[in-house]
């Protein structure tokens, strides 16, 4: 399953079933009828099936009065599911797509899918996407980009890593965070992860 964030400017990648991509859409702010945003989340969320990425995003096109554009992303988040099946494909698509902004920071999203994550509200941003942007920001730990992930798979020397986000579950709310790294085989599939205390 595919998740998108148009609005945030962002994409979620979940799962990958059979010969078939599974994508959901989050996009555009709800208004109010004076035009100005109501109390209401900022996005809502779309899904399409399709045979390939492009295919989906196709579809996912088809169901917005709003254009898709792949150079404004900024940020990617891969679902623990698929980064474990592997992204080997997703990569070479990115790789040969000129819309793609390589500049966009990639994220695992561990334990959980990217559909989740981007359903979880964060008290100062309307979309958690913009959150996880904003606190990798002020973060420490160093940030992967798509160019930076595209780089370290075609060497030898090193496995990719790319950084991970978590969804904290208290009794009555959820809340997002910075985790460790997601390790990445030579074939690109999720192999574990390193915490931060392995990082210090």
């Amino acid at each position: 399953m595919f998740s998108f964030c148009i609005f945030s400017d962002c994409l979620g990648l979940e799962t990958y079933v059979g010969c078939k991509w599974n994508e959901s859409c989050s996009a555009s702010p709800k208004l109010s009828s004076d035009g100005k945003s109501g109390p209401e989340k900022a996005y809502f969320i779309e899904t399409a099936k399709g045979k390939n990425l492009m295919d989906v995003s196709r579809r996912i096109q088809n169901k917005l009065s709003r254009t898709v554009f792949g150079g404004h992303r900024r940020s990617i988040f891969i679902g623990e599911k698929l980064a474990r099946h592997g992204i080997s494909k997703l990569i070479d698509e990115y790789s040969r797509n000129p819309d793609v902004r390589l500049r966009s920071d990639i994220f695992v999203v561990k334990g959980e899918t990217a559909n989740h994550f981007l359903n979880v509200s964060y008290p100062f941003e309307k979309v958690p996407a913009i959150a996880a942007h904003k606190i990798r920001l002020e973060a420490v730990s160093a940030t992967t980009t798509l160019a930076d992930f595209l780089m370290a798979a075609s060497g030898d020397e090193e496995s990719p890593t790319v950084p991970t986000v978590e969804i904290v579950r208290n009794k009555d709310s959820s809340a997002i965070r910075l985790g460790g790294r997601a390790i990445f085989d030579e074939k690109l599939n999720l192999i574990g992860y390193l915490s931060y205390k392995c990082l210090w």
